[in-house]
């Protein structure tokens, strides 16, 4: 008969550094293990790119307002915190892809329906050429043909798609789906990061459109993204809550500046002894803190990427029909549109719908920010929309001006970039340190449905471990 698992002298403490959604999710598995849980947050709340703000009198997602299906297991995660029911697709229609060339001439067209971050599976289907053209289309399947070659080893997803698909898939549809989606640069995102199973079906099938195909084939049907009803900060809410309910310490307004090993445990500001830290802040001060410990730990980062959001509450009832879906996915435009992307909420969502009075709209778009100038997080009232509505009126087909605005605000968010081989090397090193454990969306990749797997993946390691450090 096997013994039952030795259990710890005492209870373990854990403290968590980022109390984004990352921080809150390991937080969560720390404490359904029974351990007492710390978290340090650096702003006034907690929940990162999980935000909320009210405009026009509706709660509203200040970030984060969808998450893929890729993961299957963010379902699970969700009913486990009490939303399995609040689980909702969005409007089927889909998205539009909108570029303009030098002369200002617009060009618009669904965005085609079966791919994998913007990677035709089938380059030649009419709503793909419709996109990218011919010749961007007999490029991109020249791939079926071509041998296996070094470009499988591509570390970004940029340079894989490049190599194998041409610039004009990249620019015309990767570029444009991970920019709005994600964004982030195609050219700076990992593969295995994005998308965990895409280089193995790579490597099975012999060509990235074949991948693509096997792949989207065996997905669940219907849109590659989920919400929930009220909006994504409905899980910070009950993660949250649960945490309080578990005794819980979460403390905002706390950045923490120091970590050191001790003969047994860590030490966090000299202040917070502890048995086991997640580290799940961003990777500039996950710096700071991993030097630390030791150097070889200290993720390499690159230029920052920041992106500020504008959100439109607009009345107008010729936007009833959803000209364009359930929002705009840029390419090039010459500097017709300044905006980056576009997302029709109301369009997209019924939930949100049903809260707004009658040919009341809410529109979000999304542009590039210099990051030395911003400071991520940061809720503005009172931003002259007039950039935004122009935009808007543009990407839409629909006229919007100020006499149809009835709210709006801006939120910056700024997103650090580390190379992919420093991610490996951190990722690689890390265990080697018990009950030490990094996570969130620079070692993860970027999206709920890799940051939340992978926080718990990590949390129940460091658990692991810091239970075999205290028997």
């Amino acid at each position: 008969m096997p013994l039952p698992p030795q259990q710890p002298s005492r209870p373990l403490t854990t403290v968590i550094i980022g109390g984004g959604i990352a921080g809150l999710t390991a937080a969560l598995v720390c404490a359904r293990n029974g351990h007492r849980v710390i978290v340090l947050e650096e702003a006034s709340v907690s929940g990162g790119i999980v935000s909320r703000h009210t405009l026009g009198g509706i709660d509203l997602d200040a970030g984060a307002e969808s998450f893929a299906t890729r993961s299957p297991r963010i379902p699970p995660f969700l009913k486990g915190l009490g939303l399995g029911e609040n689980i909702v697709s969005p409007n089927p229609v889909g998205a539009w892809v909108f570029s303009a060339d030098k002369n200002g001439k617009k060009h618009a067209a669904p965005l085609p329906k079966t791919g994998l971050l913007g990677i035709p599976g089938n380059p030649l289907a009419p709503d793909v050429r419709r996109v990218i053209g011919l010749a961007g289309a007999l490029r991109a399947s020249s791939d079926r043909w071509k041998k296996p070659d070094s470009s499988f080893d591509a570390l970004s997803l940029g340079e894989l798609v490049r190599r194998r698909l041409g610039e004009a898939t990249l620019n015309q549809l990767v570029r444009p789906v991970v920019g709005g989606v994600y964004a982030a640069d195609p050219d700076t995102l990992a593969v295995d990061s994005i998308s965990p199973s895409l280089r193995a079906e790579l490597r099975k099938t012999g060509s990235l459109t074949r991948a693509v195909t096997s792949l989207t084939a065996r997905a669940e049907p219907g849109s590659a993204v989920r919400g929930v009803i009220g909006g994504n900060y409905e899980i910070v809410r009950a993660i949250t809550r649960e945490l309080l309910q578990n005794g819980a310490e979460i403390q905002t307004n706390h950045r923490a500046l120091r970590l050191r090993r001790r003969e047994s445990g860590w030490l966090v500001d000299d202040t917070f002894a502890a048995d086991a830290v997640i580290i799940a802040c961003n990777p500039m001060s996950a710096a700071t803190l991993l030097s630390g410990v030791n150097s070889e730990l200290v993720p390499f980062t690159g230029q920052p990427n920041s992106t500020r959001i504008e959100t439109l509450v607009v009345h107008q009832p010729l936007l009833n029909s959803a000209p364009r879906g359930t929002g705009v996915l840029l390419g090039e435009t010459h500097g017709l549109v300044g905006a980056k992307a576009l997302t029709h909420l109301s369009a997209k969502w019924a939930w949100l719908r049903e809260r707004l009075s009658p040919g009341t709209h809410v529109i979000r778009l999304s542009y590039r920010e210099d990051a030395s100038q911003t400071t991520g997080g940061e809720i503005v009232r009172n931003v002259d929309p007039g950039r935004a509505l122009l935009d808007a009126s543009t990407l839409m087909g629909v006229p919007l001006n100020k006499n149809t605005l009835v709210d709006n605000n801006a939120v910056t968010w700024t997103q650090w970039q580390v190379t992919p081989e420093s991610v490996r090397s951190v990722r690689t090193r890390v265990p080697h340190y018990p009950g030490l454990g990094v996570t969130g969306s620079w070692v993860t990749g970027t999206g709920l449905a890799s940051v939340i797997p992978g926080s718990i993946d990590e949390a129940n390691r460091v658990c692991q471990t810091a239970l075999q450090e205290g028997k």
